[in-house]
Order: structure tokens, then C-alpha cells, then sequence
């Protein structure tokens, strides 16, 4: 069985995943969040690559968001991640 770095993979830049426009503010990036319906965009992703979403409250890092909003399981989310 493959062995992965999960330190590293929980802080891949995984914004190219993100279909909508993101901005940046600061040294933080947001966007339209994912998890919930909005106008107005409230899902920021920190420069160690985790999120959180101040509309909804979701919150995590690279893998987490693979799962979540992606629908894959663990193991996907740790093969997409390394393919980034």
C-alpha cells in the first residue's frame, strides 16, 4: 500500500480544484463557498492552504476540501492532491 506525506499533501495548493473566480485580500484568498449557496463570497483559503467559510462555518485543509466538496474518498483526495 502507497504511503503518503500528509503533512504535505494537507497543504497543497488546491485552489486550481475551485471552478469559481477567486480574489485576493491580503495574503488570503476568497471565493464563492462551495458547501453553501451565496452572492456575496465569504470561503477564504490562508496561505497554508486551509480554509473556512464565514457563511456557512465549514472548515479544513487540501484533503479535507478534496473529500468535502469533491465527493472522493481519502485515498482519491491523497492521489488528486499529489497530482497538483
Amino acid at each position: 500500500m502507497k504511503k503518503f506525506d500528509l503533512n504535505k499533501l494537507r497543504q497543497v495548493d488546491f485552489t486550481p480544484l475551485i471552478k469559481t473566480r477567486i480574489t485576493k485580500l491580503g495574503d488570503k484568498r476568497r471565493t464563492l463557498c462551495p458547501f453553501h449557496d451565496e452572492k456575496t463570497p465569504s470561503f477564504f483559503i490562508y496561505p497554508e492552504n486551509s480554509y473556512y467559510c464565514f457563511g456557512c462555518g465549514v472548515s479544513g485543509n487540501a484533503i479535507d476540501f478534496v473529500m468535502k466538496a469533491l465527493g472522493h474518498s481519502f485515498k482519491d483526495a491523497c492521489v488528486i492532491l499529489e497530482d497538483l
